[in-house]
This record gives C-alpha cells, structure tokens and sequence, in this order.
C-alpha cells in the first residue's frame, strides 16, 4: 500500500465511522430492516482501512506517523483532534468494530420491521466507542465517553415505557462518572499542563505529586466503575441500579427472542471504562 494511505488510514477510518451516523437513517429508509447488512459491512471497511496503521502497531515496522492523526481544535488551551492507535486502541477498536457489526448482521432478522432509531443510534456509539479508545487528547477522550453514555440511555430508553426507569437508573450512575472524569481531566490539565494522552502518562507530575496521583487515579476508578460494573451473579443480573437485559432494544417477547435480546443489550450497556481504566493504569 502507499505510503500516503497509510497515512490516511487513521483519518479515514474515524471519517468514515462519522458518515456512517447519518447514512444510517438513509440506509433504514431505504433498506428497511436489512439496513443491519449495509451498516455492518460498513464497519467491516472501516475495519479494513485501519489494517495499515495496526499492522505498523502490531509488527513494529512502517512509519510511526501512519498511527496518528491530529488537527487543532481549540489552540488557545492546546486542545486538539487528537488521535493515537497504539496495541491497546488496536483491540478495542476493533472489538467495537467486530461486534457491533455482529449485533447489525443479527438485527437484520431480529427485528420485525424498520428500526431507524437503533441503526442510527448504534452508529453514534460505535464512532463514540472507537473514538474513545483511540483518543490522544484527554477532552477528546471525555468527549466520547459521555457520547457512549448518551448512546446507551436511549438504545435502552427507546425499547418502550417499561425501559424508562432503566434508562434513567443508566443516565444518572453514567453522570455521576463522567462528573468525576471531567474534575480527573481538569485536573491532569492543569498539573501536566498538556492534554495529551502520551505525554500526560509520561509526565513526570505523577511521581513527584504522590497525592495528587492517588486522587486522580481514584476519580479515574469511579468513572470506569460506573460504566462496567457488574454483579457476579451466576444468573449474569446486572446490580440494581443498572437496567436489566431485556431493558435492552427489543422488538418481540417470544423465547426466541433473547438472545438477540442480549447481543442488543451488550451493545447498550458496554463498559468504555475497560479500555479507560487500561490506559491509565
């Protein structure tokens, strides 16, 4: 491949992901519930183009600058569109892309008629999810992280009146993380004095502030809790204030139904705070 494609492949990957969301609606109206098939091979291309800039990460080889892209966003604070594929981003990203287009290919046939609010819904978070673990810049990261939990309460709140209160048990425990992340980002600003994911984890901030580290690893610990905790009951029941399994976007109450009634539901509810807490520690 070219030089200046893998180059672009980073770009292009988050782009493409981004035109998606729009698309989505058009691919429902038009394609009613089979537009599952046209969204998830779109994810399998997304797949594919960041191939390049993962194949540089994975085998070492190639140029370095394939696995970041970045532009100025707010240049007064040093914000930036700022984006780092590294051995971590590379899993999560493409879990994200994998099973989301699983879940779509499974939609297809789930559900009994046109669903443009879920297509449209899952797009949003599957680019909030591949940009969240690809994020170099920590506002970015928060960005979408709060993103991800918007996606979340409304795949669950549209599933019908029985699903208000889940969502809203959602809304508020994934509000309460992401108040804490933002206080944790604030701060990591302000003592690192750069928002760049890499140099905030090399910053030598960390070992000459001791407390400061213990709290702002612990405001990092409630966000990430807040998103993936879980309870280890054999039955898989979430706790209590987390919306139960068939909360999740459901179309049918027939048997048969729950397993798609579970893909859709991890789809819902998944836990950014995995590939967050990761990175951080």
């Amino acid at each position: 491949m070219p030089a200046s494609l893998d180059l672009a492949a980073l770009p292009l990957t988050l782009i493409l992901l981004a035109v998606l969301i729009p698309v989505a609606a058009l691919f429902a109206r038009l394609l009613g519930r089979n537009a599952g098939w046209a969204l998830g091979i779109g994810y399998l291309v997304a797949g594919a183009l960041l191939l390049p800039a993962a194949r540089t990460v994975v085998t070492g080889s190639g140029d370095p600058a394939a696995t970041r892209w970045s532009v100025p966003w707010v240049p007064g604070y040093d914000i930036g569109l700022a984006f780092r594929l590294d051995g971590l981003g590379v899993v999560f990203a493409y879990i994200a892309l994998l099973i989301g287009a699983a879940v779509l290919f499974y939609s297809t046939r789930y559900f009994e008629r046109r669903e443009t609010s879920f297509e449209v819904l899952m797009a949003v978070f599957t680019f909030a999810m591949v940009g969240l673990v690809l994020a170099d810049d920590i506002f970015v990261l928060f960005i979408c992280w709060e993103l991800t939990s918007l996606a979340s309460f409304f795949l669950i709140a549209r599933s019908g009146p029985t699903a208000r209160a889940p969502s809203l048990r959602t809304l508020f425990l994934t509000f309460i993380g992401g108040l804490a992340l933002l206080v944790a980002v604030c701060l990591i600003a302000a003592l690192t004095g750069t928002t760049s994911v890499a140099e905030v984890l090399a910053s030598p901030a960390w070992a000459q502030h001791p407390g400061f580290s213990s709290g702002a690893a612990a405001l990092v610990a409630i966000a990430a809790l807040t998103k993936s905790a879980q309870s280890p009951s054999t039955r898989g029941c979430p706790m209590p204030w987390q919306p139960p399994p068939r909360s999740a976007p459901t179309c049918t109450p027939r048997p048969s139904s729950r397993p798609a009634s579970s893909c859709c539901c991890a789809s819902a509810r998944p836990s950014p705070g995995c590939p967050c807490g990761a990175r951080c520690s």
